[in-house]
């Protein structure tokens, strides 16, 4: 059995402020490096073969606090947040009409110089069909971010991309797993999720 455990990266400063990170960053808060090391806990007790991550800092650092040098983390683009273009360092609060038409057809709506959601389920497309077909079995962790989380579980489940903004936002470190046999999604059990609307 081929076993991914995937999560976002820990909560930021930005996180706190409500301000779109995408292709930026922002460091760790205080918190979001304790929920890096709590994951690390959870997985104390199963083998960890990699840890597969974003390059954004925020997704690197938390990787490193949870392999704590002891486990090879391997840094892949298509694992990144949605660029969010012209909105990154924006808070949510100040988006206006253009977020409006982002929430009434995401699966069809391009962020102004960055991308739409079917961009980001390309990416992790081809991740999972490059890993899944190199690995038959072992546990891998992978890193990424809340609006990609949420494109993989909807990809490996089959919902669309219309209904994006229906699928609850996975919280910051959450840990969500996914199971494959014979290169075939074996089930996809999501993590802790906000109850709340959540924006991003």
């Amino acid at each position: 059995m081929l076993t991914f455990y995937i999560t976002r990266h820990g909560e930021t400063e930005w996180n706190l402020e409500r301000r779109l990170q995408g292709w930026h960053d922002s460091p760790l808060t205080e918190r979001g490096i304790n929920e890096a090391k709590n994951t690390r806990l959870k997985l104390k007790d199963i083998k960890i073969e990699k840890i597969y991550t974003s390059p954004s800092l925020r997704a690197l650092n938390t990787a490193k606090f949870i392999g704590l040098g002891n486990i090879e983390i391997i840094e892949d683009k298509r694992l990144m947040e949605m660029n969010m273009g012209d909105w990154e360092c924006k808070l949510w609060s100040n988006l206006g009409n253009e977020y409006e038409m982002y929430r009434q057809h995401p699966e069809s709506f391009t962020i102004p110089g960055g991308e739409n959601l079917k961009d980001v389920e390309e990416r992790i497309k081809s991740f999972f069909n490059d890993i899944t077909s190199l690995k038959a079995d072992g546990n891998y962790v992978i890193v990424t971010h809340g609006a990609t989380l949420k494109v993989i579980y909807m990809y490996f489940n089959n919902i669309p991309l219309e209904l994006y903004w229906d699928v609850p936002l996975p919280v910051n470190n959450s840990l969500s797993k996914a199971t494959f046999k014979d290169g075939k999604l074996n089930e996809f059990t999501l993590g802790e999720v906000y109850t709340d609307v959540q924006t991003g």
